[in-house]
């Protein structure tokens, strides 16, 4: 089994102050966050599910 380090992860500022992050390659494995490390954080546990 991969681990998440194993994919490009896209982290990017939303309009709206918050953050995205998303693995491209994976559908629907996408999280939002107040800060970058919540949205890495929140798409991290996405990824284990």
């Amino acid at each position: 089994m991969k681990s998440l380090k194993d994919y490009k992860i896209i982290l990017r500022p939303d309009d709206n102050g918050t953050f995205i992050a998303y693995i491209p390659v994976i559908k629907g494995c996408h999280a939002w966050g107040k800060t970058p490390e919540a949205a890495l954080c929140v798409n991290y546990i996405l990824f284990l599910r």
